[in-house]
């Protein structure tokens, strides 16, 4: 990345149909800044898509494109930007493409479900990657073999991946700094009035201290944390609160109590919602079929999964994917924490 700074870093977009505008304009403005300070052209980038004139956000605000990235020329970096439907519209020729790039040395780079299109081109193999936290069961169960972590961003090599949001900042600040240098990196991060710079490794989101009331002792946080921790990362199929009481050496009776007085519930409810939350993200990214996904959650038939999606959601997943598709369910991530905040 620090090699040949003599000349203009070339930098090239893609946007997919639905693209996340907020973590786009921070990798942009990164640039602007960066050059605007230092009175040349240290970056140089252009946006494309999978055809002119326009593609369409998240947001619904359009951006003009340059034609489409298959005729564009394999740049120092490309940089993906995908919407909530992440494996829809990734033609052979995109995917031919990207395998290019990546024998030619050119930085991948994987913003949230971006990293769909790597892995659909098969430039991951043998990396660690991350992405949004909410994507990433899916994309376990898609591409069981491709190891993943909660990070903010992850540099294999040529190959980089990021959670997006604002982590695209701390992605784009970094790569100022081993170019530039940091006080140019320090000066463009001022002029986000961005104080908390954050490291590659740092988590995506914090835990348990969300949760825990004023008088929450550290302890009481750091165990709870953990335990939420654990319960996340056992979806499907779930641990019962038993063999979760045991793994953390307390009764069960303990553990209840322990939820009722910080999280507000209990653990058989508390963790059901987790998984139709997890549930709820299957059926508005992918196109699985509601068995697939009641399976991949942990539950054991599909009207068990019907009948518990209702009691949560208020309406059963087939009509829940009906609104997703008819844009009558915002086009934004579908979570709203109800499992922290008790209502959907």
């Amino acid at each position: 990345m620090a090699e040949d700074i003599t000349r203009p870093l070339d930098l090239l977009f893609f946007l997919l149909p639905g693209f996340p505008i907020y973590a786009l304009i921070p990798a942009i403005e990164s640039l602007r800044i960066a050059n605007q300070n230092k009175g040349e052209n240290l970056f140089r980038w252009k946006l494309t898509g999978t055809g002119p004139p326009i593609v369409r956000s998240c947001a619904d605000i359009t951006l003009s494109v340059e034609g489409s990235i298959v005729d564009q020329a394999i740049p120092d970096m490309v940089l993906i930007f995908a919407g909530n439907e992440p494996t829809q519209g990734l033609w052979p020729a995109l995917l031919h493409w990207l395998k290019a790039a990546d024998r030619a040395g050119c930085f991948i780079v994987g913003v949230d479900t971006g990293v769909f299109a790597m892995a659909e081109a098969g430039v991951l193999d043998d990396h660690l990657v991350t992405l949004h936290w909410e994507a990433i069961p899916l994309f376990r169960e898609c591409y069981p073999d491709i190891r993943t972590t909660e990070k903010l961003y992850l540099v294999d090599g040529n190959i980089i991946t990021c959670a997006g949001g604002m982590a695209v900042l701390d992605m784009m600040l970094e790569m100022i700094r081993l170019r530039h240098g940091d006080i140019l990196a320090h000066v463009v991060a001022n002029g986000f009035v961005y104080s908390r710079w954050r490291k590659a490794n740092d988590s995506q989101r914090s835990r348990g201290d969300m949760l825990m009331p004023n008088n929450a002792t550290a302890a009481s946080g750091d165990m709870i944390s953990t335990i939420l921790q654990t319960m996340e990362e056992n979806l499907a199929p779930p641990i019962t609160p038993s063999e979760l009481a045991d793994r953390f050496n307390m009764s069960r009776r303990t553990l209840e109590r322990l939820f009722r007085k910080y999280v507000g519930d209990s653990v058989g409810h508390y963790y059901m919602r987790l998984r139709i939350d997890m549930a709820r993200d299957f059926l508005f990214y992918s196109d699985m079929d509601v068995t697939s996904v009641a399976m991949a959650c942990g539950f054991s038939s599909h009207s068990n999964f019907t009948r518990a999606f209702k009691s949560v959601i208020g309406i059963t997943p087939t009509e829940f994917r009906r609104l997703c598709r008819t844009d009558r369910i915002s086009p934004y991530r579908p979570r709203t924490r109800y499992h922290l905040e008790g209502k959907p």
